[in-house]
């Protein structure tokens, strides 16, 4: 119980008491003590309190790493053209999960899209914001925007989200057709693109973080041949105390360029070993792309020796090529009219330089046509009984399982795919 002193102080009490009887059982003496345990219940709600404390950063520790788990992507993919391998470890065990994020994200016409990110700090605030910057990268990309585009978009929403917090990201879209990387850097380290030939470079274009103005940035495209190896990372890879961060990264390069041309497999992890053999005291994100070839493919340049070829001779392109390629049927007469759709389109709207392109990979065949028109992207009508053409759109889309629209650095791409059932055993 509480009393008080007679100079106003309380102080908890321990208050015991009995009763002692005589010979015949009646009470005739209470007999009792009091303790002050002031001191004993301070220390009592002080160890609750910080046992209390202790569960909560637990608890934070806990939601952090589970956030983390559940937005970053699988650690094995199934990519068309591309080999991929990835590793994330957080910086010390016990401590909490950062910011750091990467993401592989599948677009139209076999294009894959890269994000590499750190959002500055640890807990459940900084995996929070980069879980919103993961999600809302990927719906900028499902916009087909270019690089440069979805770093503008997502520097004006880490302006409204992390108040004064660093945000860096790296965004690159790899084309198979243009055999291209096109990349934009807010404030991220350099990606490193090992050649086939093994020599190692930095991409250093690059802008500020997010959230400090990177509307000035721009999408710069690199040649990537066949077997090359793009690699993202983040700083903990490279970072390290009393040590120049370009120290690190030469570092890194370095045993690319004794690692690069391996398999894949392992890659990551074999890095990380030799970079840092007493682990990592930051978190470590790591993404590697190998560029591998599509299982077939064929193009077709309409312009040959300062001619024109015509729409049947694209048509014939594609009847013979599907047909060597063992395509079924149904799908070699499909393909060719969406083809004589897609170049006519072309040539009618974009001049000379019209390209067709095929790929078969597995049991799906797409055709790609480019051409150099500047003018804005064609969209569906629906014509009139009396009107002569606006069919050509509506034609594509009912005889495609996908298609799609996209504009190049020279004019647009519009892209078709097919898939069938294969039958084990006749190639189809």
């Amino acid at each position: 119980r509480v009393v008080r002193r007679a100079d106003g102080v309380e102080r908890h009490v321990s208050v015991r008491a009995a009763l002692v009887g005589d010979e015949d059982g009646e009470a005739v003496v209470l007999q009792g003590s009091l303790q002050d345990v002031t001191e004993q219940r301070a220390a009592e709600q002080a160890l609750a309190a910080a046992r209390a404390r202790e569960e909560a950063a637990q608890r934070e520790h806990s939601i952090a790493e589970e956030l983390q788990r559940s937005l970053l992507p699988a650690d094995t993919f199934d990519l068309e053209h591309l080999d991929v391998a990835t590793f994330y470890r957080a910086g010390v065990e016990g401590t909490y999960v950062g910011g750091d994020w990467y993401d592989i994200i599948e677009l139209a016409d076999g294009r894959t899209a890269f994000v590499m990110g750190d959002v500055m700090g640890r807990g459940v605030r900084a995996a929070s914001v980069m879980g919103q910057l993961r999600s809302a990268a990927r719906a900028y990309a499902s916009l087909d925007l270019s690089p440069h585009e979805v770093l503008t978009h997502l520097d004006k929403l880490v302006e409204e989200l992390s108040g004064d917090q660093i945000v860096t990201c790296v965004y690159g879209i790899f084309d198979p057709a243009e055999e291209t990387l096109c990349y934009a850097n807010a404030g991220h380290l350099p990606p490193l693109l090992v050649g086939r030939e093994g020599i190692v470079r930095r991409l250093t274009e690059g802008g500020p973080p997010l959230g400090t103005g990177y509307a000035d940035g721009r999408s710069e495209p690199v040649a990537v041949d066949t077997g090359s190896l793009i690699v993202f990372y983040t700083d903990g890879l490279v970072e390290h105390r009393g040590e120049n961060i370009d120290d690190g990264i030469r570092r890194l390069e370095r045993e690319l360029d004794r690692r690069g041309r391996e398999s894949i497999v392992g890659l990551p992890e074999a890095v990380v070993d030799a970079l840092l053999p007493d682990g990592p005291d930051d978190d470590v994100a790591i993404l590697m792309a190998r560029v591998g070839p599509a299982d077939l493919v064929a193009t077709l340049s309409m312009l040959r020796e300062g001619v024109t070829l015509s729409v049947a001779d694209a048509r014939a392109f594609v009847m013979s090529q599907l047909d060597a390629w063992d395509v079924p049927e149904d799908v070699v007469r499909d393909l060719a009219l969406v083809s004589s759709e897609l170049v006519t389109n072309a040539l009618v709207h974009g001049g000379d330089h019209v390209r067709l392109r095929l790929e078969r990979t597995g049991a799906r065949v797409v055709v790609l046509v480019d051409d150099d028109a500047e003018e804005r992207l064609p969209t569906s009508r629906d014509p009139s009984d009396d009107d002569e053409s606006g069919r050509g759109l509506h034609i594509v889309e009912a005889l495609s399982d996908e298609w799609g629209i996209r504009p190049t650095g020279r004019g647009k791409s519009i892209w078709s795919a097919r898939t069938w059932r294969s039958t084990e055993g006749d190639g189809r």
